[in-house]
Order: C-alpha cells, then sequence, then structure tokens
C-alpha cells in the first residue's frame, strides 16, 4: 500500500494500479461499457432510466472519487455510437439514453444553472451534443453539414 510506503498518491490516479493488473480507469470503464452493452447489444428491451441517471450523475459528476471519474463519465456520455448495416450501405447512430432520459438530463442536469460552476470541457462537450440532438428532434432547429440554423430552441 502507498500509506505503508510513505509514497505519495500518483498525479494521473487513473493510471495507478491499486490491485493486479487494472486501472482504476479500466474498472470505470468496464461499469459503463457494461451499462452500454445493456441497453445497446443485449436482446432484451433495457432502459437506463432517470432514477439511474440521476444516480450515475451524482455518482461521477457531483460526488467523484477522483477528477477523472468525471471525464470519463461525461466522454461516454457523448460519444457517438453508431451500427452500420453492410448489405444496405447505411450508418445511423445509436442512442444510450430514450427520449424522456434525453430530455432529462438535458433540460433538468446539464442546463442546471449549477453546473456552470463545475463546466469543463467534458461537460461542454456533453452540453453541446445533446443541445444539438434534443432541438433538433424538436425541429427547434435544423442541421445542415456545416451549419445550424436556429428558429427557437431550448436550454439557453
Amino acid at each position: 500500500m502507498l500509506y505503508e510506503k510513505n509514497q505519495p498518491i500518483p498525479e494521473k490516479i487513473e493510471d495507478f494500479c491499486f490491485f493486479g493488473t487494472h486501472k482504476h480507469s479500466d474498472a470505470i470503464l468496464s461499469i459503463l461499457d457494461l451499462i452500454e452493452f445493456l441497453v445497446l447489444v443485449s436482446n432484451n428491451k433495457v432502459e437506463i432510466g432517470i432514477t439511474n441517471i440521476e444516480k450515475l450523475w451524482y455518482m461521477f459528476v457531483k460526488q467523484p472519487n477522483f477528477e477523472c471519474d468525471k471525464n470519463l463519465f461525461l466522454t461516454w456520455m457523448s460519444k457517438a455510437r453508431f451500427r452500420e448495416d453492410k448489405y444496405q450501405q447505411k450508418k445511423w447512430e445509436l442512442t444510450i439514453f430514450q427520449s424522456a432520459e434525453k430530455d432529462h438530463l438535458f433540460l433538468k442536469i446539464l442546463c442546471d444553472p449549477s453546473q456552470a460552476d463545475d463546466m469543463s470541457a467534458p461537460m461542454a462537450k456533453a452540453f453541446q451534443k445533446y443541445f444539438i440532438e434534443i432541438n433538433a428532434q424538436r425541429k427547434s432547429l435544423k442541421l445542415y453539414s456545416s451549419q445550424l440554423q436556429v428558429n427557437d430552441f431550448l436550454g439557453l
């Protein structure tokens, strides 16, 4: 143990191996990958649910063990996931959250004014992703290849 050896805790804790050969960040990513698998890949119709989104937000963003936990979660939440049909040559984006879950995440969590104090690059990216997604879904803005046309939008 570091305490017994009088060694300082490493600066990049996510790269430190606590037990065996797994880093802290690997453990967090394994949990998030399991959630992703259950929602996207399994044949069961699994939803995360608003209550669980609140729990995940609290655990990883509001009260993370380490700052890297927050960044890993926000990056995972914002990443694009695609499925490709090779026969029809189509590609579409998969979503980890259902429509009501996205609305709650964006309107109640990401748009909460108290989040402005903790705004980081990964959180700004999450805000941008869900801002565009929800407003496009509600036809408040139109997406063009390199532009957004705004009519009236939520989140500001």
